[in-house]
Order: C-alpha cells, then sequence, then structure tokens
C-alpha cells in the first residue's frame, strides 16, 4: 500500500507539471496573437495611410501633366503670336515707304525754263525732280515714294523772280506753284507767308516730325544756300542714328560753315535749280541753260559713304542702306533702299499663310476612351522643311520629342541637330501621322503618336497613304487613300 500510494503522489506531482507547461503554452499562444493583431492594426492604418497619399499623388500628378500640356499649349500659341508680330511690324516698317525732299524755296529757285512756263513749267520741274531722285533709288525704285514739300514766302519770290528776268510777272509763280502741286499727291509748293524765318521755321518742324515716322526712309534738304541752317543740321547729326538719314541736295554751293557739319551732300543735277542766289552772278556753266550734273567743289564734297540706317532709329527701323550719296558729279550717285517686297498682308491673311492647325478642325466626334489629341500650331515653312528630310536624313522623333534617344549610335535617324520651336512642332506633326499601338487605349500622358488620324478636313481624310484604321476616322469620313481597310 506504502509503494502503491507513493507512486500516485508522483503522478501528481508530473501532472502538476505537465499543467503548468500548458499553462505557459497557452499564455505565449495567447501572447503571440495579440501581438500580431497589433502589427495588422498598425500595417492595416499604415497601408490606409499610403492608399489616400497615394491618390493624391495621383490627382497632383494629373493636375500637373494637364497644367504642363496647356502651358505648352500656351507657349506654342505664343511663339507662332510673337512669330507672326515681328513679321507684321517687319512689314509695317516698310509699309508706304517714302524718301522726304524739304526744299526752302525762298533760296534754292528752280531755274528759270522752268518758272517762266508756268503751270506747264511747274509741272515738268515736279516731274523732272522726281526723276531724279528716283535714279539714285535702283532696283528699289518702284517699292518707295518721293514726298517733296517747298517752303516759301511766294509773294516775295515772285516779285523777286520778276525783277531777275525768272518770270513775266510775279503773278505766274503762283501759275507755276500750282503746276508743280498739281503733279503728283506727295508734292506740295506751299506758301508760307510773308512773316521772317517762316519758310525756315516749317521746314525745320516738318523735318523734325518726318524724322520719327518710321516709313520715312531718308530726308533730302535743300537748304544749301543758307548758312544758318548749319546749328539745326548740327543738332540732327548729333545722333548717329538720324545722321545716316540725313543729305543736303546741293544748288547754290554749299557755305562752309554747313559743310563743317560735315552733312551728306549731293547734287542730283539734271539742270534744276539755280546755282546762284538771286543777286549775285551767273555760274559760268549754268549761265546758258547748259544740263548735265557738276563736280561741286572740293571744299563742300563729301566722300562717298554707306549710309545705313540703324534699328531704332527715330526715321525707321531695319537696314536701310543709301549707298554713295556724295557730290561727286560723275557717275552720279545712287541711293540704294532695301525694302521689303510691296505687298501687304492683313493680319488675319498673314496668319493663315504663315501657320496652321493640325488637326486643321476640332471635330465633333469622340474617337474613344482617350478621346481627341490636342491640336498643334505649326510654320507651314518649317513642315514643309522637315518634310523635305528622305531616309537617313530624317530626324529622330523620340529624340527630338522625347529624348534622348535609347538606340544611341545604332538608331539609324538624325540626332545630332538643333531644331527650332517651329520645327519641334514640325516633328510633333509629323510623328502624329503614325497610328499609337495602343491606340485610344493608351494611357501615356506624353504619347508623341496619333491616337486618331489627324488628316481630317471637310469630312475627307486627305493623307494619300493614311496609316489609320477605318474606325479612327469620324463616321462617314471620305478616304483618299484606296487601301484603308487593309490597315487593321
Amino acid at each position: 500500500m506504502a509503494a502503491l500510494g507513493q507512486n500516485v503522489v508522483d503522478f501528481v506531482q508530473r501532472f502538476h507539471k505537465l499543467q503548468l507547461q500548458h499553462d505557459t503554452s497557452d499564455t505565449l499562444i495567447r501572447d503571440l496573437l495579440l501581438y500580431c493583431d497589433r502589427i495588422e492594426s498598425s500595417l492595416r492604418l499604415q497601408n490606409k495611410k499610403l492608399s489616400e497619399e497615394l491618390e493624391t499623388c495621383k490627382f497632383n500628378l494629373s493636375d500637373t501633366v494637364n497644367s504642363r500640356r496647356d502651358l505648352l499649349h500656351q507657349l506654342q500659341t505664343q511663339e507662332a503670336q510673337t512669330t507672326w508680330l515681328v513679321e507684321e511690324n517687319r512689314s509695317l516698317k516698310d509699309r508706304n515707304a517714302y524718301i522726304l525732299v524739304m526744299i526752302d524755296g525762298d533760296g534754292l529757285i528752280f531755274r528759270e525754263q522752268w518758272t517762266r512756263q508756268g503751270l506747264e513749267g511747274g509741272k515738268k520741274a515736279a516731274k523732272a525732280l522726281r526723276e531724279a531722285i528716283t535714279e539714285q533709288c535702283g532696283d528699289r525704285a518702284d517699292d518707295i515714294e518721293i514726298v517733296c514739300k517747298v517752303m516759301t514766302n511766294m509773294g516775295a519770290l515772285g516779285r523777286t523772280l520778276a525783277r531777275a528776268g525768272g518770270l513775266e510777272s510775279s503773278v505766274d509763280i503762283r501759275d507755276f506753284a500750282a503746276g508743280f502741286t498739281s503733279a503728283y499727291a506727295s508734292f506740295d509748293f506751299v506758301d508760307v507767308g510773308a512773316a521772317p524765318g517762316a519758310a525756315s521755321c516749317k521746314l525745320k518742324d516738318n523735318t523734325r516730325w518726318h524724322l520719327q515716322n518710321q516709313n520715312c526712309k531718308h530726308i533730302l534738304l535743300g537748304i544749301s544756300h543758307d548758312s544758318s541752317y548749319a546749328p539745326f543740321v548740327s543738332e540732327i547729326l548729333e545722333d548717329e542714328s538720324t545722321r545716316q538719314c540725313i543729305t543736303v541736295l546741293e544748288g547754290v554751293p554749299v557755305p562752309h560753315e554747313l559743310a563743317s557739319t560735315e552733312v551728306k551732300i549731293m547734287d542730283i543735277g539734271k539742270n534744276l535749280f539755280r546755282c546762284e542766289s538771286l543777286g549775285s552772278g551767273m555760274c559760268t556753266a549754268w549761265a546758258n541753260g547748259g544740263g548735265g550734273p557738276r563736280t561741286a567743289s572740293p571744299a563742300t564734297s563729301v566722300a562717298s559713304s554707306n549710309m545705313m540706317m540703324t534699328p531704332g532709329s527715330g526715321s525707321g527701323s531695319g537696314s536701310m542702306s543709301y549707298a554713295n550719296v556724295t557730290s561727286s558729279g560723275s557717275p552720279p550717285p545712287q541711293i540704294t533702299v532695301a525694302l521689303a517686297p510691296s505687298k501687304a498682308f492683313s493680319p488675319v491673311t498673314r496668319a493663315k499663310v504663315q501657320y496652321q492647325q493640325v488637326p486643321p478642325q476640332q471635330l465633333d466626334w469622340h474617337p474613344g476612351a482617350r478621346g481627341l489629341d490636342e491640336p498643334i500650331t505649326v510654320s507651314v515653312a518649317a513642315l514643309e522643311n522637315i518634310k523635305k528630310r528622305k531616309d537617313h536624313d530624317k530626324l529622330c522623333n523620340n529624340h527630338f520629342l522625347r529624348g534622348p534617344c535609347t538606340k544611341g549610335d545604332s538608331c539609324m535617324f538624325v540626332h545630332n541637330y538643333k531644331p527650332t520651336a517651329d520645327e519641334i512642332n514640325a516633328i510633333a506633326v509629323l510623328a502624329r501621322q503614325n497610328p499609337c499601338t495602343s491606340g485610344q487605349e493608351c494611357e501615356l500622358e506624353g504619347c508623341i503618336y496619333g491616337h486618331h488620324c489627324p488628316s481630317i478636313k471637310d469630312g475627307v481624310c486627305c493623307h494619300p497613304f493614311c496609316k489609320f484604321a477605318e474606325d479612327a476616322h469620324p463616321p462617314g469620313t471620305k478616304f483618299r487613300n484606296s487601301h484603308i481597310r487593309a490597315n487593321s
């Protein structure tokens, strides 16, 4: 019995040990379950936060891509507008270009062979003056107008000429003036009245005004008889830009005070003006109406120079050349006027000629999930230049639109080229003529390929070799490509 009782106690002790181990295992399992629950809750919370942040990033990225696309479109539009404005500004500067001839008629006087003929003499004098100046304009004579204003005290001039034998009577000067004025719309013989210095004042004011007009390309001053103009000429010549736009016509030999300003002097000849002040002796070479250009004295001649109008000058911008305007008489000097073509373009016409939108119209059509590609405004000239590149001379679309090209030297297209902004647009237009392999399912924001045909105009696919499938065109489209159904 004692031995049996001792064995039961051992069993009980062993049971208690086993029970203790079992309790320890339960505690461990419970602690592990609690720990896992906490970890799972923490990860779930972090996953929720990350998901929210990811959604925010996607939304912001979409906004950024849309903003970038809008900005790029605005930039392209602004560049096109800027280019047009620059061209239009250049055209406006050369539109209605003219050379102004300002003559002080109290001193630089037409020869009596003109003045004695009255009305007809005025017309002939105007024609001779205009032809003499036009001859100096070289190849551009047809692109530039000659504007002439003669300022004089007509009453005093008539009396003086009548005494000197230049008129039959003092009344004839008004007939001469009427003939001169009626010869051309841009010619005027102006009676400034009897106020002292009226002609001089009018001439100076007109000259200053026209110097600020960008359509005025050059001014010829008929003031060679009067040394009192020297300060006025010096004032004009202080500005280098206007210095290139002023020339003095020589009739009466230029006085030392005027010649010392170093103003350019030109004798256009043609037997136009008296070569002496009234009351002095007649010039021997011209006393009997002898024609042809004469050579000015060395004291009054100015060496040949190339008169270039600099950009931003008051009398006009751009490169306006007046070459060889001097006082030497053989051969006659020429004014070479570099002008833009006379044809004027209205803003609407220039915009249509220079630029086009691709696709040419925004269709009332929804091609699929991606929708219509944004139109591209492209320079017609740039597009034609890019199209002319053939075979290995073609530019790499990937390199210039997404770049750099991952093929590197193994790429068969050109990389070492610096395209202009207009050429980049042209490359983009040509890339759009290749269908995207994902079509309307494409989700790539910067995809350079077309997601529908870009060649639709007035319901017709104008591309004779269109690569797009038939369903990439609006319903009812007519095709120039007779094999359109072969595209898949």
